[in-house]
């Protein structure tokens, strides 16, 4: 169990006893970059005694089952999200919204009961960001603590960098800020109306209001992303904490025979992997992923992923691949190109080779200009921009030393 009690010397804020084993339910909705963070959280929770659950896509069922988790399965098809996010509305904040809640709202009710079924003996409660005020009312419900946990700056105004709405500069302190508190404003109100929506046709489903969490103060806000990337800033409120990034422990691996040869047969190659990406043109984007490999001179492996990239008529100096264990591929490679996301972002990094992203959306594009502008990387090319001489650029610049 967990008590809460004031803290004397940080007034305003509370904070968490530990008072033994805890049922802890953790909540989290989206594509495998939002999910096996939790599942990683989750290996360590157990590790240190507690009992866990975890609630996510039913697509994730046999992962969490591999690392031992409880799991609850949420209804819904998450490459609809990231359909939305590799079309034309992952650029823009405000149709993104709308594409999430078109493909939120019909599944709604029935996530929401499953999400009841999960968190039934909680001691606490963990939510992700598509899940924070779900998992808010559930903990109230049930007079349990709960903690927010989001994989990149969000819910956290500062003045020292902006926002998801605007990545890529510094907009000055006051509209840094102000960039924080409209992305959380426009989060919290649609997520208010959409609830108001439901309730009026079930009054049954929860309170009348939802009561949006006082994150970084009342209920604690773990950023689980790394210190280098974004360095806390003196302005965050004393309950975000700054965790790192959250990563499964190394398993035992042994490549298929085709890669192992792959790799020993030539130079390091050039990765190439828009992880759960769907964008509409994959044989477009195959295309120029091959013409700028064949012009830098470079050998490749493609992951085919969610949108099965080099599907076919491969040369045979590039290999397409499947699923394949980040730490374990990533530091063999002469340089990666990747779509900006935080789990492949982060694995980026701990691999030490240099990267370059082509963002689509949401939190991609911040991402991409935090890489850059520590140094680690060239230029992001967003994935609007793309093309065999834009690429043939940023693949010729992962060779500077520098990086």
């Amino acid at each position: 169990m967990w008590r809460t009690i004031d803290a004397q010397r940080q007034p305003g804020r509370h904070c968490y006893e530990k008072l033994g084993q805890m049922r802890i339910v953790l909540l989290t909705y989206g594509s495998q970059g939002d999910v096996q963070p939790f599942i990683a959280l989750g290996i360590r929770l157990i590790q240190a005694g507690h009992t866990v659950r975890l609630a996510a896509p039913a697509r994730f069922a046999d992962l969490a089952q591999r690392y031992g988790i409880d799991f609850t399965a949420l209804p819904g098809d998450v490459a609809a999200i990231s359909r939305a996010l590799a079309g034309n509305a992952g650029a823009h904040p405000a149709r993104l919204v709308g594409a999430l809640y078109r493909h939120a709202m019909p599944l709604a009710k029935c996530v929401l009961q499953q999400l009841r079924t999960a968190c039934n003996d909680a001691d606490l409660i963990v939510h992700a960001f598509l899940l924070t005020t779900a998992g808010h009312m559930l903990a109230q419900e049930r007079g349990i603590p709960d903690l927010s946990a989001q994989l990149f700056p969000m819910f956290a105004p500062t003045v020292h960098f902006p926002g998801l709405l605007a990545p890529t500069s510094d907009l000055g302190p006051p509209l840094n800020y102000a960039s924080h508190a409209l992305a959380t404003a426009i989060f919290r109100y649609s997520q208010s109306l959409s609830y108001a929506w439901l309730r009026r046709s079930d009054p049954q489903l929860g309170p009348q209001r939802l009561a949006w969490p006082d994150l970084g103060r009342n209920v604690p806000l773990l950023c689980a992303f790394s210190p280098t990337l974004v360095p806390p800033p003196p302005d965050w409120s004393a309950g975000c904490h700054l965790t790192g990034a959250w990563h499964l422990p190394p398993r035992p691996y042994t490549p298929p025979t085709e890669l192992a040869r792959f790799l020993a047969n030539g130079p390091p190659p050039i990765y190439i992997g828009l992880g759960s990406m769907l964008p509409p043109d994959a044989p477009h984007l195959t295309a120029i992923f091959l013409a700028a490999l064949r012009r830098t001179g470079q050998r490749g492996v493609i992951l085919q992923g969610w949108s099965k990239l080099g599907a076919t008529g491969l040369p045979q100096n590039v290999l397409a691949i499947e699923d394949t264990p980040h730490d374990w591929l990533l530091p063999q490679m002469a340089g990666i190109v990747h779509h900006g996301g935080a789990g492949t972002t982060h694995a980026a990094l701990r691999s030490g080779v240099p990267s370059v992203a082509l963002p689509f959306g949401a939190d991609q594009p911040f991402w991409a200009a935090r890489m850059h502008r520590i140094g680690v990387g060239p230029a992001p090319l967003p994935a609007r921009d793309l093309s065999v001489a834009t690429l043939v650029e940023r693949i010729a610049a992962l060779s500077d030393p520098a990086y």
